[in-house]
């Protein structure tokens, strides 16, 4: 028998989570901002983001933690907007891989509470559009596996300006 859209969902969010967990468990603090750049271009959707692998994680949570209240039924405050419901940017590398495995695994606390019914509820992710839940918990799920990909391809770049040094 096929698995659910629920079930679906759940497994590939879970499985996305620690895909990017695994990406980031051996990055140092030095590696972590190692391009961050204090001009680094501004981007709409891009809270957090200043060219290093701290702000792509950053970025990620603070998406993350914006949509959580969504799966609770409740409005999401923009990150963009109310930057004072994050941590300052400035926080320290293990802060930020603390604060992301948090709000991930809340995520996925959260994900198991929905029912089948849920998942066509409709929701305002910070556009004029709804979206079902559905949607919003497949964004998510492929916004962690879009910047996990990021984050292995720069972790390669490391790799390889040290081996050229």
């Amino acid at each position: 028998m096929a698995q659910s859209l629920l079930a679906f969902l759940i497994s590939q969010s879970k499985k996305a989570y620690r895909s990017f967990l695994q990406e980031i468990e051996t990055i140092t603090p030095q590696e972590a901002l190692y391009h961050r750049h204090p001009h680094w271009p501004p981007q709409q959707w891009g809270i957090g983001q200043d060219g290093s692998i701290a702000g792509i994680v950053y970025h990620v949570a603070a998406w993350k933690q914006a949509a959580l209240s969504l799966l609770r039924g409740e409005d999401a405050l923009s990150p963009m907007e109310h930057p004072e419901t994050l941590p300052p940017p400035s926080i320290p590398w293990p802060e930020v891989c603390n604060w992301y495995r948090e709000i991930g695994a809340v995520w996925c606390n959260q994900l198991e509470k929905l029912h089948e019914s849920d998942l066509d509820r409709s929701c305002f992710f910070f556009d004029d559009k709804p979206i079902t839940l559905s949607e919003l918990i497949s964004e998510i799920m492929l916004h962690d596996v879009q910047h996990a990909s990021q984050i292995a391809y720069l972790r390669q770049h490391l790799r390889a300006e040290e081996i050229t040094r």
